[in-house]
């Protein structure tokens, strides 16, 4: 703990330095020559100096407290000195100034680490109980933001999910529509064309069956063994051993894709099952057909 005297001592040199005026320091006046972006900020770094040294008095030892008293008390001539010489005179002087306040800060930093060490103990930064508590704050807003994360994936996966479904209930609906609307036409061309007609339009229909068919059969094994191709690939990876929010992010993402790939593998599935219905409905209408001919 400080004495009282020296204390004071910075006291006294920190308020003679705050009360030099501001404006003759670093004349703002005469623009790109002026010390507003050279003197002042070296200026207002001493004076923060001092303030963190004069508040933490009464936690540091004479010697550093006398230390930085010197090196603000030593650097105020100069500075008196700058405030009074004319504006012609400002630029050349402002450099030796700077270089003075520059030497200050420089000399003030060399045990700048016993104010910061002093700092840190006032402010409680070192006691077990709020070291825990912090580390107890930090895990509890890293849980807090996996939950958040694992929330906002599962939301964006069901939308997704409600998505594809959607678009598959309607492909299965268009199947079945032009299913209906085949055969509505077929009737209709039985009944006011002949039986030949009839045939052609089976066999043209059956050709585009067989052709959709086989792209969906395609999309739909390649859909599955992406997913299954994925799945395997994933149980050989290796998620972090420890219990993090990391765990459950990569947990989510991995269960997001395999739910997207999967998705996509049973919608081709379902309009595979269509197409396969509506080539064996139309062979069957071609088979009626033959045997009315015959």
């Amino acid at each position: 703990m400080a004495s009282e005297a020296i204390a004071k001592a910075l006291g006294d040199a920190l308020s003679s330095l705050k009360e030099l005026p501001r404006d003759a320091l670093v004349r703002s006046n005469l623009g790109t020559l002026s010390g507003k972006d050279s003197v002042e900020p070296l200026y207002d770094q001493l004076v923060a100096r001092g303030e963190t040294t004069l508040a933490l008095s009464d936690s540091l030892a004479d010697q550093w407290i006398s230390h930085v008293t010197k090196h603000i008390v030593g650097v105020q001539p100069h500075l008196q000195k700058l405030k009074e010489v004319p504006d012609p005179e400002y630029a050349p002087q402002s450099a030796a100034v700077i270089t003075q306040l520059q030497s200050a800060l420089d000399g003030i930093r060399i045990h700048w680490s016993h104010i910061v060490t002093a700092a840190v103990e006032e402010a409680g930064l070192l006691d077990p109980a709020a070291l825990r508590t912090r580390q107890e704050s930090a895990v509890a807003a890293i849980e807090a933001q996996g939950a958040e994360a694992q929330q906002r994936l599962q939301a964006q996966l069901e939308a997704v999910k409600q998505q594809i479904e959607e678009q598959a209930t309607a492909l299965v609906t268009q199947a079945k529509s032009t299913a209906e609307s085949i055969e509505g036409r077929a009737r209709e061309t039985a009944a006011g064309t002949s039986l030949s007609t009839a045939q052609q339009q089976f066999d043209q229909a059956q050709t585009h069956l067989r052709w959709q068919t086989g792209i969906w059969a395609v999309l739909a094994v390649a859909g599955w063994a992406g997913f299954f191709a994925t799945a395997l690939y994933l149980l050989d990876s290796t998620l972090p051993a420890e219990w993090t929010w990391h765990v459950v992010y990569y947990a989510s993402i991995r269960l997001a894709i395999l739910g997207a790939i999967g998705t996509l593998a049973g919608l081709s599935s379902n309009v595979l099952r269509a197409h396969l219905h509506m080539l064996q409905v139309n062979a069957h209408r071609r088979r009626l057909v033959c045997h009315s001919r015959v």
